[in-house]
């Protein structure tokens, strides 16, 4: 049980730090937050939440390790500082490939209102969307070892139901998804060199592979 609770503070532990890392850096920056509430909805279900139910839930022969505190805080706080940058870096770079207009001049689209938003305002937010799902869904597969079948399953079904968001109409409707080629690209890019930062924090830290039995 212990086990399976520290798998899953490390996912809600990096997911509290990226979010205070994209704060900090919009009032810095002066910049919009990166992301609409339901992109973040979005993000939190398919990396945490329905992951997080299964994993608490799921077998796990291995005994207590001392150092639950000291492994989730050494390997939640740098990996949540690579997602908070990922997520930055990935949002500028599509502001300044499309030449969104400030925040002030991007209208929300509402219920009941008439104000329509220019599709460019929607654009540096799926890019951070996309490289933030990149690099949450590689915390996913370093936490969800050693691999079991049942664990393929659900990284694999959780990437799926991500992909049908921004392929379907219907999703991408919903969640104002709208994306180039370039952004697209660029922000896969991103995201993997975030990906490959949290695989180096992995392997930099062998208390929790050994406490993971990896």
């Amino acid at each position: 049980m212990i086990g399976n609770v520290e798998r899953v503070a490390n996912l809600f532990v990096a997911k509290n730090v990226m979010s205070l890392v994209a704060i900090v850096s919009a009032a810095l920056f002066t910049l919009p937050f990166p992301f609409l509430p339901r992109h973040l909805t979005l993000v939190s279900a398919v990396t945490i939440g329905i992951p997080a139910f299964f994993l608490a839930l799921g077998p796990n022969k291995r005994r207590y390790v001392p150092g639950f505190l000291r492994r989730v805080l050494r390997f939640a706080v740098p990996a949540g500082l690579v997602s908070g940058l990922v997520v930055l870096v990935s949002y500028v770079l599509a502001r300044n490939a499309v030449g969104a207009p400030p925040a002030s001049e991007c209208l929300v689209q509402t219920e009941g209102s008439k104000a329509v938003a220019n599709v460019i305002c929607w654009q540096p937010s799926s890019a951070a969307t996309i490289a933030l799902l990149f690099t949450a869904f590689w915390i996913l597969v370093v936490l969800s070892r050693p691999f079991r079948p049942w664990k393929a399953l659900l990284v694999g079904s959780m990437v799926a139901l991500a992909a049908l968001a921004f392929v379907l109409p219907i999703g991408q409707t919903f969640f104002n998804f709208s994306l180039t080629p370039t952004i697209l690209w660029q922000s896969l890019v991103v995201g993997g060199i975030g990906a490959l930062a949290i695989e180096i924090i992995y392997r930099t830290e062998p208390a929790m592979r050994a406490a993971a039995g990896d």
